[in-house]
C-alpha cells in the first residue's frame, strides 16, 4: 500500500519522468558544452532549462487545481 499512496501524491507521474530526464538531458547539455566549448549546445542546454521551467509550471498548476477542485482524470 504504500506505494501505492506513493503514486497517488506524484499524480501526474509522466510529468515527473519526463522532467527528471529533461533535468539530465540539460545537465549533459551542459557539461558537453563546457568541455567542447561549443556555444549553439551551450544555447541549447539554456533552452532546455527554459523547458524544465515550463515543465515546473505545469506541475505546480496541476497541483493547485487538485487542491482547489480535486483529482484530475488523466487518460
Amino acid at each position: 500500500m504504500p506505494a501505492k499512496d506513493f503514486f497517488n501524491r506524484c499524480q501526474p507521474v509522466q510529468l515527473y519522468i519526463v522532467l527528471s530526464m529533461s533535468i539530465a538531458y540539460f545537465l549533459v547539455q551542459l557539461v558537453l558544452s563546457h568541455i567542447t566549448h561549443a556555444l549553439t549546445l551551450l544555447m541549447a542546454s539554456y533552452h532546455m532549462l527554459c523547458n524544465i521551467f515550463a515543465l515546473i509550471g505545469c506541475i505546480v498548476t496541476i497541483k493547485v487545481r487538485q487542491k482547489f477542485y480535486g483529482k484530475i482524470n488523466f487518460y
